[in-house]
């Protein structure tokens, strides 16, 4: 092979065919310790040979010394790659059986310390977390008030299209719950956080703080954004059910806090829609006043007609004026109709408004911490202190190699 290469590709030394054949130099000499190669390399030595032997470049002794180390056939390429990977396999796991024997002090202790390090973490530093669910459905669908809004385009005037995004919208629901409305709603309320009786701000807990009252609205943004982490909200892609999830560092509190964020967005919910049933009332009572009006004018109209022209049978002229005067009344009339029972019915809606929201799964009490995981904690750093042990031994033994090798 070496023959060969270095007839047609002026190839003398193991790197260069390492190079040519896209390998280490570590598997040509492997190959050559076992006097064999991979069949898909003899393949390509082959071609290499046979575009020598074209322009009568190559020997015959070339030729059959590539036939001695072509001694592999298509049945022999699976069994010499797993060879291969089981003899590097052997050496990886030689090398770490020496290092261990030889360093096996530091790498217990520097295992052990990893070990210890996360022990003491996760005993005292490590923040406890305790997490709950809520699962809703919000109604969504159109507005109730739609047909008000149809009413009032047929006067010209837009109340908003049907289109427009519902408060109820499973789109909606995230930005009102990481709206600062709902956020400083949940931190001016009072929770029993330590089970004594005596209800704090939630606002007072978050911000920690013996002087509270000096800085209160500093506290109050740094509370908000903390607050707005600790709730998050997931929809699941096949329907419309959402899933709030808190978590915090008590479980009572996490509890009392994710039923508070449910009544929180139903309040805002009702707070958006009564103030656009009572923007509805206001459109709807103003035209009911314009429509009585012109109503009144209109029957003033027919009654003079009707007075003034006695006998209108032989006139057809008067005939279509009447009947002018009439469909405008009876147009009215409808109008009328309509907005009064409009009216009667947003006011209804505005009485006795519905959630907008149902709970699926109400939340519970947690009764494991959802972290720190201690134990799997503590085997992690074991795990990855052996390791990083490993190999800062390996490296140092490599760069002291490396010195000795240097002074020499």
């Amino acid at each position: 092979m070496q023959q060969i290469l270095s007839e047609q590709l002026d190839i003398v030394h193991l790197a260069d065919i390492a190079r040519e054949l896209s390998v280490s130099p570590q598997v040509i000499n492997n190959w050559k310790n076992r006097n064999k190669i991979p069949y898909k390399y003899v393949k390509i030595i082959r071609k290499i040979e046979n575009q020598s032997s074209a322009n009568n470049e190559i020997k015959d002794s070339g030729y059959e010394f590539l036939k001695q180390l072509g001694q592999v056939n298509n049945s022999n390429i699976q069994e010499e790659d797993d060879i291969d990977f089981k003899e590097d396999l052997k050496k990886i796991i030689l090398v770490a059986y020496k290092l261990f024997k030889e360093k096996y002090k530091v790498i217990v202790s520097v295992t052990f310390a990893f070990m210890l390090v996360s022990t003491i973490y996760v005993l005292f530093f490590a923040p406890i977390i305790f997490q709950t669910t809520v699962s809703i459905i919000p109604s969504g669908g159109e507005s109730k008030s739609s047909n008000i809004s149809g009413v009032a385009s047929q006067f010209g005037i837009n109340l908003g299209s049907n289109s427009q995004t519902d408060i109820g919208s499973t789109d909606l629901i995230p930005d009102l719950i990481k709206s600062r409305s709902l956020l400083y709603s949940l931190l001016n309320r009072k929770f029993n956080i330590y089970n004594d009786e005596k209800k704090i701000l939630l606002l007072q807990y978050l911000a920690d703080d013996e002087d509270f009252s000096s800085n209160k609205e500093s506290h109050k943004r740094e509370a908000s954004m903390l607050l707005s982490n600790m709730i998050s909200i997931t929809k699941n892609k096949k329907n419309d059910i959402l899933k709030i999830t808190v978590s915090m560092n008590n479980a009572k509190l996490v509890y009392e806090v994710a039923l508070a964020v449910v009544e929180e967005i139903d309040k805002i919910q009702k707070r958006i829609t009564l103030s656009r049933v009572k923007e509805k009332l206001s459109f709807i009572s103003n035209r009911m006043e314009n429509i009585s009006i012109d109503l009144v004018n209109a029957e003033e109209d027919l009654k003079k007609f009707r007075q003034n022209n006695r006998n209108i049978i032989g006139s057809p002229g008067l005939l279509l004026e009447e009947d002018r005067l009439k469909r405008e009344l009876v147009s009215l009339e409808r109008v009328y109709t309509t907005l009064k029972s409009q009216y009667e019915i947003t006011r209804i809606e505005e009485i006795g408004s519905s959630k907008l929201i149902m709970i699926l799964d109400e939340p519970e009490i947690p009764v494991m911490r959802l972290s720190p995981k201690r134990k799997s904690s503590v085997l992690t750093a074991g795990f990855f202190g052996f390791f990083i042990s490993i190999f800062l031994t390996y490296f140092s033994s490599f760069i002291i190699d490396i010195y000795r090798e240097i002074r020499s």
